[in-house]
């Protein structure tokens, strides 16, 4: 566990040109917040505002997709 107050700061290795989409999931299993960004650098800096959220357990799920480029050429 990782007991966060008001912002919750992350940082990870990215894939090169991928659209990633971290969703935030409450004990329930509910989504509690989504968010989606299109990075093209090889780290991910991020931080969400939770000041809102209730006490409890929070799950982080993160997915991407990598964005392919057409070929050049035959």
């Amino acid at each position: 566990p990782n007991p966060v107050r008001e912002s919750l700061n992350y940082q990870y290795s990215a894939i090169d040109k991928a659209l990633y989409e971290i969703v935030i999931y409450n004990s329930l299993g509910q989504i509690i917040k989504k968010h989606s960004i299109k990075i093209s650098s090889k780290s991910i800096n991020e931080n969400f505002d939770v000041s809102e959220f209730a006490p409890g357990q929070y799950y982080i799920e993160v997915f991407f997709q990598i964005l392919v480029h057409p070929a050049y050429g035959s």
